[in-house]
């Protein structure tokens, strides 16, 4: 991505386009906001 953002879905595949479900972030804190999801789940969001 430019600017260094970074999009995968909740399972850190690049195929966010196909499913139900999306990460996107600024690429820095892109491990950290997936972490979260796979710790506490995506609907605590």
């Amino acid at each position: 991505m430019e600017a260094g953002g970074k999009v995968t879905n909740y399972e850190g595949g690049e195929y966010f386009m196909e499913g139900d479900s999306v990460i996107a972030t600024n690429g820095i804190i892109h491990d950290d906001i997936f972490d979260a999801i796979a710790q506490w789940g995506q609907d605590t969001l």
